[in-house]
């Protein structure tokens, strides 16, 4: 009935006095309310700074909530990382939603160790009686739908428990399962779009682009399968796959321009990025000053330590590494400044708006003046118009790419393009 590292309730226990919470929050015609935390990247503490220290954290945690919830809160460590809040006896939903919010303000305090200072963040789910179930193990399996819901948006946030948890998450379930087969099955492709010179119209590289055509439910956006294939870790083996794919292409190349390809923070603390980076270059033969490495900022970076390692590694090698999506992500300012970024790039949204909005075009000319203050080009993406274009040459945006410069192009279709450019210029 106890957990033996946290002394903590455990399952077994909340279990058992399951049906009595329930009762007593009826007959006193209250809510129940049950709240999972979920710690985010707790495998990177133990990977860091080893399992004695993610004991510690998770013991700390476990006082914090006994402190600061006594009776008749019930707080259980339910698994591994998780703990569970049952609270029988809540007086409103505003009262619930109070309740949430004292535990993640609690969570983002930092932790010490006996070695470390740490901060850990949660992603919680919330769910409450009668409304989203009359049982508890109704009412845990939503709160952790709603706890998922939250980590897979960043974490470190509340979610509640939403009608329909349980159909998108079988959804994205099934989405996973086939994905982890894409590659094998020929499913996936890559396209490329051009990149200009905002002055000249020169071409100077291409994005590699990753497209899944599942066999049954055909084209599927990279916005849906991307964020799962991030959750899921599958996204490890889809960048080794793009980036090999992508530098193979390349090298076939005639005109020895720069190919980019995107990764994610997730890929350079996961995995030896740089090792596979080196690998790649060696079996394809493409040499290292012709691979940019586009680093999304769509996901919180958790471990800066060794992302700047990896950066700082790729580029000894000779590869650039820009930051991309900027203006969109969760520090885009901190993260400029902590890494030796070779190029900015700016997220399609602020160009689709250029037109019409002030704001898009001040952040625009922002990122510029940053970009020219760190010394490093600027490249604006999802140019469409001439006019966008004729407000990026007005800011001294050095780089541009979109559909104005063409469509994306299959690997087969550059080098036709390169000849039929040549005929032209002939």
């Amino acid at each position: 009935m106890q957990d033996p590292l946290t002394h903590l309730p455990n399952r077994h226990y909340v279990e058992n006095i399951a049906e009595q919470l329930l009762k007593e929050a009826s007959q006193n015609q209250k809510f129940c309310v049950v709240v999972l935390v979920s710690l985010d990247q707790f495998k990177t503490v133990n990977e860091l700074h080893g399992y004695a220290t993610g004991d510690a954290v998770l013991k700390q945690m476990a006082k914090i909530f006994q402190e600061k919830f006594p009776d008749p809160v019930v707080i259980s460590r339910f698994y591994g990382d998780e703990f569970l809040i049952v609270h029988p006896s809540i007086k409103s939903l505003d009262e619930a939603t109070g309740l949430a919010r004292q535990v993640r303000d609690i969570t983002r305090r930092p932790i010490q160790t006996a070695t470390y200072r740490l901060s850990v963040q949660c992603s919680i789910g919330v769910a409450v009686s009668p409304r989203d179930g009359d049982n508890l193990a109704h009412l845990v399996q939503r709160a952790n739908l709603a706890a998922k819901k939250a980590k897979s948006i960043g974490g470190n946030s509340i979610q509640p428990y939403v009608t329909g948890m349980e159909e998108n998450n079988r959804w994205e379930a099934a989405l996973a399962a086939d994905l982890r087969y894409a590659t094998l099955d020929n499913q996936l492709n890559i396209l490329f779009q051009k990149q200009n010179r905002t002055k000249t119209g020169e071409l100077i590289g291409y994005e590699a682009l990753v497209r899944w055509r599942h066999a049954e439910k055909g084209q599927i956006p990279p916005e849906d399968f991307i964020p799962i294939a991030e959750r899921s870790g599958i996204i490890l083996d889809i960048g080794a796959w793009v980036l090999r794919e992508a530098c193979r292409a390349a090298a076939d190349w005639q005109n020895p321009v720069t190919v980019s390809v995107n990764a994610s923070p997730s890929q350079f603390t996961r995995s030896d990025f740089s090792g596979l980076v080196s690998t790649v270059l060696m079996e394809t033969g493409l040499n290292a000053h012709r691979l940019e490495i586009e680093l999304t900022e769509s996901t919180p970076i958790e471990d800066h330590d060794r992302v700047l390692h990896t950066i700082v590694a790729l580029r000894e090698m000779g590869v650039r590494v820009a930051m991309d999506d900027y203006g969109t992500g969760y520090s885009s300012l901190n993260t400029l400044q902590a890494f030796p970024f070779d190029k900015l790039k700016v997220d399609r949204i602020f160009t689709k708006s250029l037109e019409a909005s002030p704001q898009a075009r001040a952040v625009l000319r922002s990122a510029v003046l940053l970009g020219h203050s760190f010394g490093i080009p600027v490249i604006a993406e999802g140019v469409e118009t001439e006019k966008q274009l004729e407000f990026l040459k007005e800011m001294g945006c050095q780089e541009v790419q979109g559909f104005l410069f063409g469509k994306h192009l299959l690997p087969s279709q550059i080098k036709s393009c390169r000849e039929n450019e040549k005929k032209r210029a002939g």
